[in-house]
C-alpha cells in the first residue's frame, strides 16, 4: 500500500473524529461545521481509489487494502454518528432555551397585568410605573376582563375608550372631556355621575340603564345613542346632539337641554319633569307618554312631535302655536295640556309610524 493511500485514510480518520467538537463550536448553519465531513468523504473516495490504482500497478494483498478501506469507511461512519448525536444534542438545548424564554415571558406577563390592577386598584392618584389608562390598555391587551372596572375621578379628557369593554364600568366624577366610545360599544349599566362629558362623542352607544345623573354633557353627541332606562337626573345637556336617539322610559328629570336637538328621537314614557327645554328642537321627536311636568318648553320646536298620552299638564311657557304643530294619535289618546291650550291636530291611529 502506497504511503499516501495511508495519509489518506489517517486524514479521514481525524476528520471524521474532528466532527463534533467542530459542529459544537460552528454551530449547525455554519458552513464551515461541515468541512470534517467533506473532507472524510473525500479521504475515503480517494483511499479507494488509491488503493485500486495500487493493486493493479503493483500486486499486493488484497485482504490488507480492503481492511484499510473498511477503516476508512467505518470511520466516516462514525463520524457521521457522533454529528447526528451533537445535533440532537444542540436541538435538545435550543429547546430547552426556548421553554425557558416563554416561561419569562409569561412570568413578565402576569406581573404587568399584577401592577396594572394594583394600579386601577389604587385610583387616580396612584404612583407606579403605569398611570391609569396605560394599565387598561395591559389589560385590554391581555385580554383580561374590564367589565365593571373603577376609573372613578380620572383625568381621560380625548381619550379615545372605543375599543375597551366597559360595561358596568364607573367613572363618577372623572373628567372625560371630548372623550370618544364607539359606536354601539356596550356601556349598559356604567356610572357617569358627576362626571365631565363636555364634547364627549357617544354616538350610537349602548347606555341601557346606565347612570349619567348630574354629569355634564354640553355639546356632546348622543345622536343614535340607545338610552332605554338611562338615568339624566339633573344632568347639563346644553346644545347636546340626541338626534335618532331611543331612550325608552329614560329620566331627564331637572335635567337642563337647553338648545338640544333631539330631532326623530324616541322617548317613549321618558321623564322630563322639571326639566329646562328652552329652545330645544323636539321636531319628529316620540314622546308618547313623556312626562312633562313643570318642564320649560319656551321657544322649543314641536314640529310633527308625538304628543300621544304625553303629560303637559304643568308645562311651563308651553303655547298654542307649539302644539299645533305637533299630533297624536285617535281621538282616545289626547295629549293632557294645560288650561288655554288647544289639542294638536289628531293622525288616523292605522297610519301608526313604527
Amino acid at each position: 500500500m502506497r504511503a499516501s493511500s495511508l495519509f489518506l485514510l489517517i486524514v479521514g480518520t481525524l476528520a471524521a473524529a474532528l466532527q463534533a467538537p467542530v459542529v459544537r463550536e460552528f454551530g449547525f448553519g455554519n458552513p464551515w461545521a461541515y468541512v470534517p465531513a467533506a473532507v472524510t468523504a473525500l479521504a475515503v473516495f480517494l483511499a479507494h481509489a488509491e488503493a485500486v490504482f495500487a493493486f493493479f500497478a503493483h500486486p499486493a494483498p488484497k485482504l490488507f487494502l480492503e481492511i484499510a478501506a473498511g477503516v476508512a469507511v467505518i470511520a466516516g461512519v462514525a463520524g457521521l454518528w457522533v454529528d447526528l448525536e451533537a445535533r440532537k444534542a444542540e436541538r435538545a438545548a435550543q429547546e430547552l432555551a426556548r421553554l425557558e424564554a416563554e416561561r419569562g415571558r409569561q412570568e413578565a406577563a402576569r406581573g404587568r397585568i399584577i401592577n396594572a390592577w394594583n394600579v386601577i386598584a389604587q385610583g387616580p392618584g396612584a404612583q407606579g410605573n403605569i398611570g391609569q389608562l396605560e394599565a387598561l390598555r395591559v389589560l385590554h391587551v391581555a385580554g383580561e376582563s374590564t367589565k365593571g372596572i373603577n376609573l372613578s375621578g380620572g383625568w381621560y379628557p380625548g381619550v379615545d375608550f372605543s375599543n375597551f369593554d366597559l360595561e358596568g364600568a364607573r367613572f363618577d366624577d372623572a373628567n372625560l372631556t371630548g372623550a370618544r366610545f364607539g359606536k354601539e360599544q356596550d356601556l349598559s349599566r356604567a356610572s357617569f355621575k358627576g362626571a365631565n362629558l363636555d364634547e364627549a362623542n357617544l354616538r350610537g352607544a349602548n347606555l341601557f340603564a346606565a347612570d349619567l345623573s348630574e354629569a355634564t354633557l354640553r355639546e356632546a353627541n348622543l345622536s343614535g345613542a340607545r338610552l332605554f332606562q338611562a338615568n339624566f337626573f339633573e344632568a347639563d345637556l346644553d346644545w347636546a346632539d340626541l338626534r335618532e336617539a331611543v331612550g325608552s322610559v329614560a329620566d331627564f328629570r331637572r335635567a337642563s337641554l337647553h338648545q338640544a336637538d333631539l330631532s326623530g328621537a324616541k322617548f317613549l314614557g321618558a321623564n322630563f319633569s322639571e326639566a329646562n327645554l328652552f329652545m330645544a328642537n323636539l321636531s319628529m321627536a316620540r314622546v308618547d307618554r313623556a312626562k312633562l311636568f313643570g318642564a320649560n318648553l319656551a321657544g322649543a320646536e314641536l314640529s310633527g312631535a308625538n304628543l300621544t298620552e304625553a303629560n303637559l299638564s304643568t308645562a311651563k311657557w308651553l303655547t298654542t302655536e307649539q302644539v299645533r304643530k305637533a299630533h297624536y294619535w285617535g281621538r282616545l289618546y289626547p295629549p293632557k295640556l294645560p288650561p288655554g291650550i288647544d289639542l294638536p291636530p289628531v293622525r288616523d291611529p292605522s297610519e301608526r309610524e313604527q
